[in-house]
């Protein structure tokens, strides 16, 4: 018994230390803010080119106009509509070259 009660707070600290700090947050890249990445690509980019473009375009602007929460939040400007260039910014990120 006193195995366990010795272990415990060691399991619960080791498991509050692995629990990245934005867990649960909406993430756009490694900020914490606007709609994942990596959820619209792969809900969107049929081709897996890892961008969204033609077919793609139409339908991530019908989604917006159907009022999908993770895709409003690509509206940066706040004015209502989507812009070729919000639309652009959904696209893998690419690896910085060493």
């Amino acid at each position: 018994m006193k195995r366990i009660l010795i272990l415990l707070p060691i399991v619960v600290i080791g498991a509050a230390l692995a629990t990245p700090a934005h867990a649960g947050k909406g993430k756009k890249g490694e900020k914490g803010e606007g709609p994942s990445v990596g959820m619209l690509l792969k809900t969107y980019d049929t081709n897996g080119n890892g961008t969204i473009d033609g077919d793609e375009v139409a339908a991530i602007k019908k989604a917006f106009d159907g009022g999908d929460a993770e895709v409003k939040k690509l509206d940066k400007d706040a004015d209502g509509k989507l812009s070729d260039s919000e639309i652009a910014s959904v696209k893998k990120h690419e690896k910085k070259a060493k």
